[in-house]
């Protein structure tokens, strides 16, 4: 895989087709798992940070941001009536306290240790007193695919992050990936 492959337009059109809709019902379920997830955390408006194609675009007052031009362009003719814009997560142009939620999932474990804190304070910021982030992190039960993917996935230190309000860990049995939603 290429740096910046999120970034190149065949990447951006086969995107959701390999990552939530490749037959595999694991991949199907974490998509639904994910989806149904947000919905039941997030409230008024909406800020999805990385937000790709705009999966989360079914969310009412929803505004995607991603630093890829071609999945905005993807976003946008997947979801015409929704609002995507490109913007870096390490420096999000909002004012303070602007966002009801901001969504941020796969985004940490693709900037590593020297920007995921960066990008988590800027999502912290454009978060209002009283609102919500949603976000993952990969555990380090996912250090075999981390060698096989060369040390492309970054684990972010939980003990780093304010006390979380829920956590869910996916799949229940072996928990790969955490859900977490922290209250500002």
């Amino acid at each position: 895989m290429k740096p910046d492959h999120y970034k190149d337009k065949e990447t951006v059109d086969t995107y959701d087709e390999l990552r939530f809709k490749t037959g595999k019902w694991t991949k199907e379920y974490m998509d639904l798992l994910e989806r149904g997830f947000v919905a039941k955390w997030s409230k008024g408006e909406v800020l999805d940070v990385a937000c790709g194609t705009g999966r989360m675009a079914f969310l009412e007052d929803y505004f995607g941001l991603d630093i890829s031009d071609e999945m905005i362009k993807k976003a946008r003719e997947l979801n015409p009536n929704r609002l995507f814009n490109k913007g870096d997560a390490t420096a999000i142009q909002f004012p303070n306290d602007y966002f009801d939620t901001v969504i941020a999932l796969r985004l940490f474990m693709h900037l590593g240790k020297d920007k995921w804190r960066k990008a988590f304070d800027e999502i912290y910021r454009v978060c209002k007193p009283g609102g919500r982030l949603i976000f993952d992190i990969k555990t380090p039960l996912l250090s075999y695919t981390n060698i096989i993917r060369k040390g492309k996935i970054f684990f972010v230190p939980e003990k780093e992050l304010p006390k979380p309000k829920v956590v869910l860990k996916f799949p229940h049995q072996f928990p790969l990936t955490k859900l977490i939603v922290i209250e500002k």
